[in-house]
């Protein structure tokens, strides 16, 4: 599945998927309420390719645990990929793809709020039913 963009969306594993910074549990709630009034997903998160940690999506992740699902739609990139952008929403922090990468190794996450990683051009949206999320990897056909 992909985007007008070209950014590859895959339905990845939440037990995969590592979270590298701390969350709001009020927001990733109310979010939870969110997506399961809607019934659909339509944000991916961005994770790196490789090691599959959130690069973006925190709360989304948190949201995806809280209702039970299996799966995520997610962007996976490299942190060499040109439509990237990596800052800190923390002027303490410098934000780089090492650091990220020691806090992951030591299973540490960092501060609320600390990375900030954009796309440009940024992804459209996207329109997943929760159905599709909670399938067992048997009948989901398009998991990675």
């Amino acid at each position: 599945m992909s985007n007008d963009y070209g950014y590859d969306i895959k339905l990845i594993n939440v037990n995969k998927i590592i979270a590298t910074e701390h969350h709001c549990k009020e927001h990733a709630y109310k979010l939870s309420q969110i997506i399961k009034v809607e019934s659909v997903w339509t944000d991916p998160l961005i994770i790196e390719k490789n090691k599959f940690f959130v690069m973006d999506g925190h709360h989304r992740l948190a949201a995806a645990q809280l209702l039970g699902f299996s799966y995520i739609p997610c962007i996976l990139l490299e942190y060499s990929d040109t439509r990237l952008s990596v800052s800190s929403w923390r002027s303490e922090f410098e934000i780089t793809e090492s650091l990220i990468n020691q806090y992951v190794q030591k299973q540490a996450l960092l501060p609320y709020k600390t990375t900030r990683h954009t796309l440009n051009p940024k992804p459209k949206k996207i329109k997943i039913t929760i159905n599709e999320l909670t399938q067992n990897e048997s009948t989901c056909s398009y998991a990675f």
